[in-house]
């Protein structure tokens, strides 16, 4: 009797915690957010994407092109409305670029992804939390 109200126990307790957003076996590994490989268009165009994200998560942006003539950045739109080029151009380098930023509010996340060198290809989209 005493372990069934010890196996109850642990599954309430675990139960509660997945309710407010912890992870059974957490180690600090980053929780996948998206990941993604879109094509962005050459001359000027763009892909979306789109994630959710918590209200004081830590989120990490990483943009992988497929071609080594590429530039990825993004422009982001937050929940509340803001704007912002992230990662931006000038972070480009080697294919790759990155940005992280603590979300301040819970919702959906607008990443638009551009191509700075203009040549266009596929982009691998990876967003992290902590």
């Amino acid at each position: 009797m005493r372990c069934l109200k010890i196996v109850l126990l642990t599954l309430v307790v675990s139960g509660l915690a997945m309710g407010f957003g912890c992870r059974s076996g957490s180690t600090g590994e980053p929780k996948t957010l998206l990941d993604k490989t879109v094509s962005v268009g050459a001359g000027g165009g763009y892909a979306e994407v789109t994630f959710e994200a918590l209200k004081g998560q830590k989120v990490k942006i990483e943009l992988k092109a497929l071609s080594s003539n590429m530039e990825p950045y993004g422009h982001l739109k937050r929940p509340d409305g803001r704007e912002e080029y992230r990662p931006a151009i000038e972070t480009a380098k080697d294919a790759t670029n990155g940005s992280e930023f603590v979300a301040d509010k819970k919702g959906r996340y607008n990443l638009t992804l551009f191509d700075g060198s203009n040549a266009g290809g596929s982009v691998q989209v990876r967003v992290t939390s902590e």
